[in-house]
């Protein structure tokens, strides 16, 4: 592991940050008008399918990042900052 390796990381993880906060600050109402093309209280089956794999996605994802933390947290030594 190197320097860079860690850089690579923190990179990757602002993009997938920002990439989230964007949909949920900005795509909230088009979601649902995706879910629901008609407006009818009918999914579309395809939609809904796509959301829960991304759902499941950043799931995963909030996992991994809880355990990074955890990791890092080890290996610098400063616990009670964090808390």
């Amino acid at each position: 592991m190197t320097t860079e390796n860690l850089i690579e990381v923190k990179n990757k993880a602002e993009k997938a940050y920002e990439a989230i906060n964007d949909m949920i600050s900005n795509y909230g109402i088009e979601m649902i008008d995706l879910a629901y093309p008609k407006h009818d209280g009918e999914q579309d089956a395809e939609v809904i399918s796509e959301m829960m794999l991304l759902r499941q996605s950043v799931n995963s994802l909030s996992t991994a990042c809880n355990l990074l933390v955890n990791k890092l947290t080890d290996v610098i030594g400063d616990e009670e900052e964090v808390k």
